[in-house]
């Protein structure tokens, strides 16, 4: 990816996370993975549960 180290993402003791360089946005749909053709058919991409659980956080407050 670039960074040094190839660290992606940057987390506290407690595993609550401070700072992420994937782009979760961009797989939303299952359609926007590479090789979505040739996986199994599902509703969502990986990156929608960052979002949701964000919601349900917010939510819970």
């Amino acid at each position: 990816n670039g960074s040094v180290n190839n660290i992606a993402g940057i987390c506290d003791a407690t595993g609550r996370l401070f700072a992420l360089m994937p782009h979760p946005e961009r797989f939303i749909r299952p359609t926007q993975h590479p090789r979505w053709t040739s996986q199994p058919s599902r509703e969502h991409g990986d990156g929608f549960a960052i979002f949701l659980n964000a919601v349900k956080w917010v939510l819970a407050l």
